[in-house]
């Protein structure tokens, strides 16, 4: 799963900039964010093993303060001109078969390609917890266009 800065990757970086206020959570892609790619790429290791990397479509993801971590209730994402649900998998540190993925994180990667210059609504309600055990809720949604081709 991607966990690019912002500015330092000609393709992630699309969709990426500084939010003006976060609320305590950041997303990516940002909201209205357009020229999104439609695909996840050539990433390593695979955060969907049983499924061939070029064949997911870009994530959808959120990321709190690093020592928070975040449980998900659901992620969601749909097509936001037909409200069909996209198929996708949740990536978080309790389900990433890589054991890759810090508590603070969670992505949800579409099972296939995203169309072409569609827009699509991502979104999310959980929880956070603090070192403290605080606990905090956590909904969000956003939408974003993916590029043309």
């Amino acid at each position: 799963v991607d966990m690019t800065r912002p500015g330092s990757d000609p393709v992630r970086g699309l969709g990426q900039a500084a939010q003006a206020t976060i609320g305590g959570a950041a997303i990516w892609p940002l909201d209205h964010a357009s020229g999104v790619p439609m695909q996840l790429g050539l990433e390593s290791p695979n955060p969907v093993p049983n499924q061939d990397v070029l064949s997911l479509g870009t994530p959808a993801s959120l990321t709190v303060d690093r020592l928070k971590t975040i449980l998900t209730v659901s992620f969601a994402l749909s097509d936001s001109a037909t409200g069909a649900v996209i198929p996708t998998r949740v990536i978080s540190n309790m389900t990433d078969p890589n054991t890759l993925v810090p508590p603070s994180f969670v992505a949800l990667v579409p099972l296939a390609v995203l169309s072409p210059n569609t827009t699509y609504t991502a979104a999310f309600s959980g929880t956070t917890t603090t070192l403290d055990g605080d606990v905090a809720s956590v909904n969000r949604i956003w939408s974003f266009t993916t590029a043309a081709r």
